[in-house]
């Protein structure tokens, strides 16, 4: 569906009964983008409406990054901000948030209306944040060395539960299972790869992931755990 003419979508996500996403205007490589607007539609429409971001000024780098049910979070990411909305992103409340210290737009997800995970990018590095108060606080997840360009990959499954898998490119690569609000990390297992272009945990026992052998494309292959990621089977095609 189109959303409209001319604009280019820089952050989407979706709720359980909506879908949102920020639109701007662009002209070539000219930066800053114009216009930046938040849209959203019912799941069951098929028209978006869409309005000005409260507060937003000309020059700001804005993402949408997270939403559950009727909450939406917006992150404008030089002012340190967090700006949070409790009806679908009509209107919306303000807090700053110092810890952050990313110069991009940090990744959230949101598994209720109270608890959110975020992975912020600091450059080559990522930090790792966790709020259980709809992100007016927010604490550091003591990841240690983790890098953007190893191929680590981040799973928030629900309130309590995280999973991290390092990458191949750290020192000690490895998957990890994060709970106690995010304070603590413990080491499962590795996934069974060169490098992993995802993986998804449904609950603490059961998880995917695809993995490449090699660089080429055609080495990519699923395997899956029942057992927190303690051991990968290959799926194989019927």
């Amino acid at each position: 569906e189109n959303i409209a003419n001319g604009v280019g979508i820089f952050a989407f996500e979706a709720s359980a009964n909506e879908v949102y996403a920020v639109t701007a205007h662009c002209v070539g490589t000219k930066l800053p983008c114009q216009n930046y607007r938040l849209n959203r539609s019912a799941l069951s429409a098929k028209k978006w409406t869409s309005g000005p971001i409260p507060g937003y000024s000309a020059g700001l780098e804005l993402g949408l990054f997270g939403a559950y049910g009727s909450y939406v979070w917006l992150d404008v990411t030089q002012l340190g901000r967090v700006d949070t909305s409790h009806n679908d992103g009509k209107t919306f409340t303000v807090s700053l948030h110092r810890n952050f210290g990313s110069p991009g737009t940090c990744d959230l997800t949101a598994t209720s209306e109270s608890t959110l995970w975020a992975r912020c990018p600091t450059g080559m590095m990522a930090d790792f944040f966790y709020s259980r108060d709809g992100g007016v606080r927010w604490s550091t997840i003591p990841t240690g060395l983790y890098s953007n360009t190893g191929g680590g990959t981040f799973d928030p499954v629900s309130n309590t539960l995280a999973y991290l898998n390092y990458g191949q490119s750290v020192a000690t690569p490895g998957l990890y299972r994060i709970t106690g609000a995010g304070r603590h990390l413990v080491d499962v297992g590795k996934l069974p790869c060169a490098s992993v272009e995802s993986f998804l945990f449904s609950d603490e026992a059961h998880g995917l992931a695809l993995c490449l052998k090699s660089a080429a494309a055609s080495s990519a292959h699923l395997v899956q755990t029942s057992n927190g990621g303690a051991s990968w089977h290959r799926v194989l095609a019927p």
